[in-house]
């Protein structure tokens, strides 16, 4: 993650205008910076997750059409069982 750029001097500056006392002003600037800063994404977080994301979809598409397959055969099977005792019964 990455910081967003947030102009602390300016903040401070436009708070004590406003009338607070300039520690007042630095510690509340400071500490909504921290808070914000750390829950910023870049384009390249987005991008990572996007890779991540797609990657695991991907696997789970190749699993679940292996899944299919299985089925399908065991399907398959059972139906030509089925045929047969038929065929049988016949």
């Amino acid at each position: 993650m990455s910081s967003l750029a947030f102009d602390t001097h300016r903040a401070v500056k436009a708070l004590c205008e406003a009338g607070a006392a300039e520690s007042l002003a630095e510690a509340f600037v400071e500490t909504i910076g921290d808070a914000i800063g750390g829950n910023v994404a870049t384009k390249a977080d987005v991008a990572a997750s996007e890779a991540a994301l797609r990657a695991d979809i991907a696997a789970s598409e190749a699993a679940l059409r292996a899944d299919i397959a299985e089925v399908k055969t065991d399907l398959e099977s059972h139906i030509d069982a089925v045929k047969a005792d038929v065929d049988r019964v016949e």
